[in-house]
């Protein structure tokens, strides 16, 4: 590894080759981060690295099981994040996500969601705040938000809208649930396997749309 590197991700594979024959190993990953930064990774052994972005340090998670990404500052991403592996979990810590772009959780990926501070929030001001394709989304505590308002006959936005198939679940323990679209969904579960024992969904409409499962308590 070359010294000087800046932040960022290197991929890095061995090649051997022999008599004409070439044969690489499997890629390793090199990430490279800052020693500061307002968003930290933790990983389970303990060891917690700072990220100069909400993003880096999501993308940092990907590869640590079981580990957690803490807000320290109010964080914005511009554009989605996409999220198709990697079991971790976003802990807002009291602060504010503006997830402009949104948050997709895709196949592969197994997410949990919480504010261990209070007062944490993550909001989007168009179409859907947090979408779950084939993942694995849990919700412990925190305010999820939709602030746009749709007029004119467009679509509904909703908060929460999830298709899992039979590859992903959501289960929610704890948060709150806010569109400011009064005809807005809090969630919209869509051939789902969903698992409802805590929340607040408040009056906002909560959809069950062919669902493989749903089981409330």
């Amino acid at each position: 590894v070359e010294p000087g590197l800046l932040e960022g991700n290197y991929t890095y594979y061995c090649a051997v080759t022999c008599d004409g024959y070439t044969v690489n190993s499997d890629n390793a990953t090199l990430y490279v981060a800052s020693a500061e930064g307002n968003y930290t990774v933790t990983a389970s052994n303990g060891i917690t690295l700072s990220y100069p972005t909400l993003e880096t340090a999501i993308t940092a998670a990907k590869s640590k099981p079981n580990s957690t990404v803490k807000l320290l500052a109010d964080a914005t991403t511009a554009s989605t994040v996409e999220v198709s592996s990697g079991t971790f979990t976003v802990d807002l810590n009291g602060k504010t996500w503006a997830c402009t772009g949104g948050l997709w959780l895709k196949y592969g990926s197994n997410v949990t969601l919480k504010d261990s501070a209070g007062g944490g929030v993550m909001t989007r001001a168009t179409s859907i705040t947090i979408c779950v394709s084939d993942a694995i989304l849990t919700v412990e505590s925190g305010t999820y938000k939709n602030t746009s308002y749709q007029t004119g006959g467009g679509t509904p936005t909703a908060v929460l809208f999830v298709n899992t198939g039979d590859a992903g679940s959501v289960t929610i323990r704890g948060g709150r649930f806010e569109s400011s679209d009064p005809v807005g969904r809090a969630a919209y579960f869509q051939q789902a396997n969903v698992d409802i024992s805590g929340g607040y969904f408040g009056t906002m409409s909560v959809y069950f749309e062919s669902c493989k499962s749903v089981a409330l308590s």
